[in-house]
């Protein structure tokens, strides 16, 4: 029952997502991260969401992913070592992400620049 309101609200944030001209959304607010995928930790650092028009995924530091995984069932889990500014890139390449957007609110000037950075190293325009 909890998995299908999840991907109703997933459903809603991609038709809004879609109206914005935007190929995915990272959502890093803890209540809005929680209130879209399941996943209850009370550390904004412990996980951001990637949402594209055909996928979802829970980026999270591997000690959190078995969490992650039991309470995020409709989100593709992906854990990073070293940090989620180094790992994302290569997933929007993958995805083919060319205009993301973000919570302005909840992504911080210091995550963005460091995002920034290793964007451009892989290749991405930003």
């Amino acid at each position: 029952m909890f998995k299908k309101v999840i991907e109703s609200r997933l459903a809603a944030l991609r038709d809004l997502v879609g109206a914005k001209g935007v190929d995915g959304f990272l959502v890093a607010g803890l209540a809005n991260r929680r209130y879209l995928s399941g996943f209850t930790a009370e550390d904004p650092d412990w996980g951001m969401l990637l949402v594209t028009p055909d996928r979802a995924l829970l980026f999270t530091d591997f000690r959190y992913q078995v969490w992650a995984q039991q309470e995020a069932p409709a989100f593709h889990i992906v854990t990073y070592k070293e940090s989620l500014d180094k790992t994302l890139p290569d997933y929007l390449k993958d995805l083919r992400v060319g205009h993301l957007g973000f919570e302005e609110v909840y992504f911080t000037y210091r995550q963005y620049h460091r995002f920034k950075k290793s964007a451009q190293e892989a290749g991405l325009k930003v």
